[in-house]
């Protein structure tokens, strides 16, 4: 998959870690090109983000944004669709299954099958014993 925004990860940021570590005893030793730099604010010791990783940071945080807008308009777009099938006369219960069922692959959806035979053979629910061809396709 692509990577968004066209940020790579720093390969010194162990480095930068381990720099930061020692540098809770010793803010000297925090290099001056680390993304990120030691503060002292009221005998605590804080991190703050350079400007440049503040810029990625908050374009991150956009793209996520924007994302999750995306994500809540195509909710309300597949929401709308079931209203409409509703509105047609189709059980939305079943079709939501057959959503489900067709994003699994054969072999998924058999075991699924043969597994829920089983336990419901088991609790009483059903009368005849699950067949040898779909537990073998559950195993």
């Amino acid at each position: 998959m692509a990577r968004r925004g066209g940020l790579k990860p720093r390969p010194a940021a162990a480095s930068v870690r381990a720099s930061l570590a020692a540098a809770s005893a010793e803010p000297a030793a925090v290099p001056e090109d680390a993304s990120f730099a030691l503060i002292f604010q009221w005998g605590r010791s804080m991190t703050a983000l350079q400007v440049s990783a503040q810029k990625q940071l908050r374009q991150l945080v956009e793209q996520i944004e924007r994302l999750e807008e995306e994500k809540k308009a195509l909710a309300g777009d597949i929401r709308d669709k079931y209203a409409e099938a509703k509105g047609l006369g189709f059980d939305i219960k079943a079709l939501r299954k057959i959503v489900s069922l067709r994003k699994k692959s054969m072999t998924d959806r058999q075991e699924e099958e043969a597994i829920l035979a089983v336990y419901m053979h088991a609790l009483g629910m059903i009368d005849e014993a699950p067949e040898s061809a779909v537990m073998d396709a559950a195993e």
